[in-house]
């Protein structure tokens, strides 16, 4: 998930079932950018509004990586 405005548009996460932060009311991620939906990455003003570009790009390029390992760990499972 990835939110490009200046909050998070949370409606989606709750038709999800996916834990919503109280204080940024955007989901809860794990070190991975991953929520506690199995698969389910999120970055950027979905998390909470960022003033830099800076960590909104490498929240971006982390939860990528960590969603690309998510898929090729899982390939194989299925």
């Amino acid at each position: 998930m990835l939110s490009v405005e200046l909050g998070p548009d949370n409606e989606l996460l709750k038709r999800a079932n996916i834990k919503i932060c109280r204080d940024t009311r955007g989901p809860e991620v794990n070190q991975n950018m991953e929520t506690e939906s199995e698969g389910i990455f999120a970055c950027g003003d979905i998390l909470y509004v960022h003033n830099m570009v800076d960590k909104i790009t490498e929240e971006g390029y982390s939860a990528g990586e960590n969603a690309a390992e998510y898929v090729k760990s899982n390939i194989d499972k299925q």
